[in-house]
């Protein structure tokens, strides 16, 4: 399988290459967040599995750390403090406008890889917390029950 990482109003793409012989249709983008995990090609869907969705973040944050170092992240605050200098002195043109969504995107993006893993883990953990208290939950309740039933023979 080939896949391709798309940036926002640029012509640039990075391909990636993976261990079959597919190849994603034109268009397809990866990105970080849990909620944007459907992979869309020419005429359907597929929804891809949750190791896919973590062999793909990783990945990508792979690609964004190598590509994108302190130095670019400094720029790239520098421009966003000027593009939002230039927005409230109400002189943000349209093409202004998109590069500072890309700026912001990018800036997303470049946070995400450097956090994204431990928030990963960190909500993973929360996750086996919560399942765990459900556990607990409904075992007190099963208690209680079983207390009653006993009482009442």
């Amino acid at each position: 399988m080939h896949m391709t990482m798309s940036q926002p109003d640029t012509n640039e793409i990075v391909s990636v290459g993976l261990d079959s012989p597919q190849s994603f249709a034109t268009g397809t983008s990866i990105s970080l967040r849990e909620e944007e995990s459907r992979f869309s090609f020419t005429g359907f869907n597929v929804q891809a599995s949750p190791e896919m969705r973590l062999e793909t973040k990783a990945l990508a944050r792979s690609i964004i750390n190598n590509n994108y170092g302190e130095d670019e992240r400094q720029r790239l605050l520098e421009e966003r403090q000027k593009l939002i200098d230039r927005k409230l002195s109400g002189t943000l043109s349209q093409s202004d406008r998109n590069r500072y969504e890309y700026v912001l995107w990018t800036l997303d993006q470049i946070e995400d890889a450097r956090h994204g893993a431990a928030l990963d883990r960190l909500e993973m953990s929360i996750a086996r917390y919560e399942s765990f208290m459900e556990g607990v939950e409904q075992l007190a309740k099963d208690v209680q029950r079983v207390s009653l039933t006993q009482r009442k023979r």
